[in-house]
């Protein structure tokens, strides 16, 4: 008889430990969807962020180069739709149609229908603010004559408010 209730204890820790392992909560991770982005961001400021090393003259003079080709931002918006898709617009020239998807905890991937380019945002849902970034450094070594390799990274940033 204890061999008997030994087997049926066996078997159901056996099947109860099956049960619980072949659960699928944790196995397939789902990405939050976020609809804070969704709605009219207006441009603010425009921050260079510049890598060169320790080559302070090279550095300034892409920071420079960075902040006057974003001249014509001032009066730009972003408008996002719960849809998955955006329209730029920036001072009176053709709007920019594109699509976003969150990619991490509020980070957004833009892909827009012109040039392609591949944007992070980040967005700061204290303040209403998202930081676009921009990845400069190929625009920047042709534009400048500089050796990319000299460039440890050289992007644009831009500040938007809702």
């Amino acid at each position: 008889m204890n061999t008997k209730l030994l087997s049926r204890l066996f078997i159901l820790v056996f099947i109860t430990s099956f049960t619980l392992i072949s659960c699928d909560n944790e196995d397939d991770p789902k990405i939050p969807i976020s609809t804070d982005i969704v709605g009219v961001w207006t441009y603010k400021s425009t921050q260079p962020n510049v890598n060169v090393g320790d080559n302070a003259d090279l550095g300034k003079q892409i920071e420079n180069f960075i902040s006057s080709y974003n001249d014509n931002s001032k009066g730009s918006t972003y408008k996002f739709a719960d849809n998955g898709t955006y329209i730029f617009s920036s001072n009176g020239n053709e709007p920019i149609n594109g699509t976003y998807k969150l990619t991490v905890n509020n980070v957004f991937e833009l892909n827009d229908n012109v040039n392609n380019k591949q944007t992070a945002i980040i967005q700061d849902k204290g303040t209403k603010t998202i930081y676009i970034s921009l990845d400069l450094k190929n625009v920047v070594a042709k534009e400048l004559n500089i050796d990319a390799n000299k460039i440890i990274s050289a992007s644009l940033i831009e500040v938007f408010q809702k």
